[in-house]
């Protein structure tokens, strides 16, 4: 089974969400239909990221990793500039 890292950015507000999940495409439909307490004000959310793990525990390392708000955001500004090719990649879950 493989695991996956996302980031997802509120399309109404300036908030991001940084989760992990075993399905491709169910926690996103959760956090749209407001199934998520942290997401449930900011609906409507679009995917910035996704890195796939094959274990559960190093998905979750990434997530704990991500979530220091400076490896966030040297991320995204990486991805920005288009370097994200090595670390991960924008991306769509199958729907």
């Amino acid at each position: 089974m493989n695991y996956y890292v996302y980031i997802i950015r509120s399309r109404k507000k300036n908030y991001n969400n940084i989760g992990l999940t075993s399905g491709e495409g169910k926690r996103i439909k959760q956090h749209n239909k407001g199934s998520v307490r942290s997401t449930k004000a900011y609906l409507l959310v679009e995917i910035m990221y996704v890195q796939e793990f094959e274990s559960r525990e190093k998905t979750r390392d990434y997530e704990k990793y991500l979530k220091i708000r400076s490896n966030e955001e040297r991320l995204l500004r990486s991805m920005e500039m288009g370097r994200d090719g090595e670390i991960g990649r924008r991306a769509t879950f199958r729907t």
